[in-house]
């Protein structure tokens, strides 16, 4: 199913920014993915074949999940995060004679919006006689989630409400939406949940329809904020965000920064440090926006004067095919797969090492043949000034062919 234009996902950014959508459109972002969300799919799929199976995380140990091209190990870390939603939706599942529990459904808010551009899948339905509960199953620990006013699992219900018949629907007296993030930090503790009554959610139902009509006008304003700014694709290049990041420290542009904010703490208005460590986060995002934005320009063959392209620092060294490791190592060297391994996955790499040099089957050839096994990732391509020792990479259509041949035979 295509991504849609008003996504609950991203309902932070169009209800709180109804400019943002046409910018997006405009500047035609592209919607990326990083690490950190390709993990959290994989840990999804983990918990959705986990409910659709009957099954337990520890079950699919060393599976891998391939996500956009890369490979996720489910490793004790994961097993425990899903283990979490796991034990918690089946408690709450068992917790009444009548349920149905539903894994990745796919919801249509729009249907009671009088829209066809608002949906999306939520990850946890569960229905009572006269309740429905939505839960939203988060990997990530980088960002906390709050239960209370989340418009993404609000308009996940609405959508489970929209595919209810009318007579059941109009048994539902409850709204509970959930958020289930095990690895980060929390007052509360990993599990929040917000219950509503359903003449509320209803009333939220007429804000969504609101702020998504908004969003058709071409002129809609662009409204910067931490919460509708920090996942939108189009921040770096959104004037508003700009102006707004200068105006915080009262800056005409980036040069009249120092001045007037960059300098000793002490020298700082009270009105001043109240308003920047109100105002931080908003201004990291841009420039973390802008920084990105600048990374990808530059990649596609953009100069920036005074800066240029390298390798930043090369990743841990590891094995090409772990999984393989205990079984050639035992042939080689007589070592035992309790000797090489930790629960779930091969020791690093050094120890390896260390082991075999000591094993009496040693010898220069198979400890040659051993480090050909071992693998150290290229470092990331990242900015630097030009003045930095590190070697450009290529970061030019120019530098890409300059040893390419003319017609006449010269080099370019």
């Amino acid at each position: 199913m295509a991504h849609a234009r008003l996504s609950p996902s991203s309902a932070e950014t169009w209800c709180n920014c109804p400019g943002s959508v046409n910018l997006i459109a405009k500047c035609n972002v592209p919607d990326t993915s990083s690490v950190y969300a390709d993990e959290g799919t994989a840990a999804h799929e983990l918990l959705e074949q986990c409910l659709l199976n009957d099954a337990d995380p520890e079950n699919y140990r060393d599976h891998v999940f391939t996500v956009n091209g890369n490979g996720y190990i489910v490793d004790d870390d994961m097993i425990d995060a899903v283990g979490v939603a796991l034990k918690y939706v089946r408690a709450r599942e068992a917790s009444a004679f009548t349920s149905v529990l539903i894994p990745e459904r796919k919801v249509y808010p729009d249907k009671l919006m009088g829209r066809d551009d608002c949906h999306g899948t939520g990850d946890i339905t569960i229905g009572f006689d006269e309740t429905l509960e939505i839960h939203d199953y988060k990997h990530g620990r980088g960002v906390v989630v709050e239960a209370s006013g989340n418009l993404q699992t609000l308009l996940y219900g609405i959508g489970a409400l929209a595919d209810l018949e009318p007579e059941v629907r109009k048994k539902i007296k409850t709204l509970t939406t959930g958020i289930i993030q095990p690895r980060a930090s929390h007052p509360e503790g990993p599990i929040r949940t917000c219950t509503y009554p359903i003449e509320t959610v209803y009333q939220w139902l007429m804000w969504f329809i609101d702020r998504a009509k908004a969003t058709e006008d071409p002129n809609a304003p662009r409204i910067p904020g931490e919460k509708q700014c920090r996942w939108c694709r189009a921040k770096a290049e959104c004037p508003e965000l700009h102006n707004k990041a200068l105006s915080v420290f009262d800056a005409v542009d980036t040069t009249s920064l120092e001045p007037a904010v960059l300098r000793d703490p002490e020298l700082l208005s009270m009105e001043q440090i109240n308003l920047i460590d109100q105002m931080g986060d908003l201004v990291k995002a841009h420039i973390e926006a802008v920084r990105g934005y600048k990374l990808a320009q530059m990649k596609a063959g953009v100069d920036f004067p005074g800066s240029k392209l390298v390798r930043g620092a090369q990743g841990h060294r590891k094995f090409e095919d772990p999984d393989k490791m205990p079984a050639w190592l035992s042939r080689n060297f007589g070592l035992t797969k309790k000797e090489v391994t930790t629960p779930g996955k091969v020791l690093a790499p050094a120890k390896i090492v260390a082991l075999c040099k000591k094993s009496p089957k040693a010898n220069e050839k198979k400890l040659a043949l051993l480090e050909a096994k071992i693998t150290r990732p290229e470092g990331a391509i990242c900015i630097a000034p030009a003045s930095d020792p590190r070697p450009a990479v290529m970061n030019s259509l120019e530098d890409a062919f300059k040893d390419v041949p003319n017609q006449s035979g010269e080099s370019n």
